[in-house]
């Protein structure tokens, strides 16, 4: 299996899992009765194998029809492989695509309390339950109304607010991050990034590549039914984007082999030396950012310099980058360099030649090593003290 780890029990996993659908044609229904199969069927996932490990999100990007919503349900027991292997380590709580809810013909507080019953929730803790699902989605008295009097915004505010109110679940959840205005959609993170920090396991089904460099370690592609593509979400995503490093053809940012970081203590020196080579004659300048990816929010800029003139003309530069005292906790980090091109220095526009970043497959590692401490810098704060006089 991709990424297994022995000693750590995935919480979600599949192994070589097919769905098949049966399409009923003409005198189908006779075959049917009798036992027979179907003389069409639509191979809807094939050969699907990858697994989630405890306290980590996984991401599912393809287009519509790929089979993201499938696969969710098959995680989710709605539906049966037919041949490989799923498995969950726990409840799971899922929301397939918004509308889905089951009987619209329920109350908000019916359709929870039916919910709930699935995980033997009840009695005074029921009460409690349904009192922070009705605060959460905000619905007030229209939680006591029929689901088909809800706007579709209503609805998936309720589906949203039940399937993740009872912590230390298994997620399984189709776009429905995305739902509602913006001022919800960021209740929404504020709740997966909470759950997050309890340990919650989960899977994103989406085509929103943002959501998934947000919230997922790692993440898979799936087209046709198939994966196409499977590892660390920032390079799925570039994968998925079609994303390619800019050609600037002759002209490159040289460095050596960086596939050991560089490594620097926190409010040390971090000095880099790389070799730029140019072939076009225009003024050369270089943009330098440092990232960090905090899971449940997704990439951060931390420090960031503006593009800095090198050079002018062909030929080769020596350039070094000193970041001094670098104020970053100790952590792993992303350093960016970007070289590019000015065309006309009176106008606000480059061309980028060259990039190492993690957006283009080329990033390159930071490691700041220290002693623990919360947060991410350390602000070069001093503090005075002296008597005050007596009033």
């Amino acid at each position: 299996m991709p990424g297994s780890d022995p000693e750590r029990r995935p919480a979600v996993m599949a192994r070589r899992a097919h769905k098949v659908f049966y399409v009923l044609g003409p005198g189908d229904t006779l075959r049917l009765l009798t036992m027979r199969r179907p003389t069409e069927v639509f191979q809807a996932l094939s050969e699907i194998s990858f697994e989630v490990p405890q306290g980590e999100f996984f991401g599912v990007l393809g287009r519509n029809g790929a089979g993201k919503s499938t696969l969710l349900r098959l995680l989710g027991g709605a539906y049966s492989p037919t041949r490989g292997q799923v498995y969950a380590d726990g409840p799971t709580s899922a929301i397939y695509e918004l509308g889905v809810g089951g009987n619209d013909r329920l109350t908000g507080r019916e359709f929870a309390i039916r919910w709930f019953s699935l995980y033997g929730t009840a009695g005074a803790k029921l009460e409690d339950v349904l009192d922070e699902v009705v605060q959460f989605s905000e619905l007030g008295e229209y939680f006591d109304r029929p689901i088909f009097t809800y706007s579709s915004g209503m609805a998936g505010r309720l589906y949203f607010a039940v399937a993740t109110v009872l912590p230390g679940q298994i997620y399984l959840i189709d776009e429905v991050l995305a739902v509602g205005d913006e001022y919800f959609q960021h209740k929404s993170w504020r709740r997966m990034r909470s759950r997050l920090a309890e340990g919650a396991s989960g899977v994103l089904a989406t085509h929103d590549f943002t959501a998934v460099l947000k919230l997922c370690d790692k993440a898979l592609i799936l087209d046709g039914g198939r994966i196409t593509a499977q590892g660390a979400a920032p390079a799925i995503v570039r994968r998925y984007l079609e994303l390619e490093p800019p050609t600037g053809g002759a002209s490159f940012i040289g460095l050596d082999d960086r596939s050991v970081p560089f490594a620097v203590q926190t409010e040390q020196d971090l000095a880099i030396e790389l070799v730029v080579e140019s072939d076009v004659d225009l003024p050369l300048l270089i943009g330098v950012s440092i990232e960090t990816f905090q899971r449940g929010i997704g990439w951060e800029h931390l420090l960031q310099l503006d593009p800095t003139v090198i050079g002018s003309g062909k030929g080769r530069h020596r350039i070094e980058l000193l970041v001094p005292r670098i104020p970053l906790n100790a952590g792993e980090y992303s350093l960016n360099l970007f070289l590019v091109a000015q065309p006309d220095p009176a106008v606000f526009s480059y061309n980028v030649l060259d990039a190492r970043s993690w957006s283009h497959g080329s990033g390159l590692t930071v490691l700041v090593t220290g002693p623990e401490r919360d947060g991410l810098f350390r602000l070069p704060v001093c503090w005075s003290h002296a008597e005050a006089a007596a009033v």
